[in-house]
């Protein structure tokens, strides 16, 4: 397994740009928005969603910054039996790599339990348990949900850029553009 090559996790962690970038190759479509705060409409708040490529372009995650330093809201756009567990997986990972080490991670508004089990799918994905909060499920009931933080990388950061890695070694003047025809061979 080829390591990551020093720079590359503070290349991508200052240029997210380029990171997404570099996901998109491996397979994910990125759509932004910015978007009114339910709570303050003089406020705006940038969304990112994303799907994978080859699947329904409404079968897809949101993650954004809440109102709470530090704090991330992920939302799952899916319906039911439109994406297989792995893909669901991948998607998880996929929002796992836009948020910053110690970042939290939760949800406002109402929630399923297909929404809180998506939730505990970043236990598995560089995310801890650090607190609990109360919110509404969808029929308005209180209910008790994870608030969870990043302690590392997730899978999906660690392979791009362990791939990354690969590409420059092989190609030192490499480019996004080459990177992707390199992964598409």
């Amino acid at each position: 397994m080829t390591p990551i090559k020093p720079g590359i996790t503070e290349l991508f962690e200052s240029n997210p740009e380029l990171a997404n970038e570099i996901y998109e190759a491996l397979g994910f479509n990125f759509r932004y928005t910015s978007e009114k705060w339910r709570d303050d409409p003089t406020k705006e708040n940038k969304a990112t969603y994303i799907n994978i490529k080859g699947t329904p372009s409404n079968q897809e995650f949101q993650v954004k910054k809440d109102t709470d330093e530090g704090f991330y809201s992920v939302h799952f756009k899916t319906e039911q039996g439109k994406l297989t567990k792995e893909q669901i997986q991948t998607l998880v990972d996929a929002i796992a790599s836009q948020i910053p080490i110690g970042g939290k991670l939760s949800t406002h508004g109402k929630i399923t339990k297909g929404g809180i089990s998506g939730l505990n799918r970043f236990l598995n994905n560089g995310f801890k348990k650090v607190g609990e909060r109360e919110i509404k499920d969808k029929k308005g009931n209180p209910i008790v949900i994870p608030i969870l933080e990043k302690v590392e990388k997730s899978n999906l950061e660690q392979e791009a850029q362990r791939l990354y890695s690969q590409y420059l070694e092989q190609n030192p003047n490499g480019s996004v553009e080459g990177f992707k025809n390199w992964v598409d061979k």
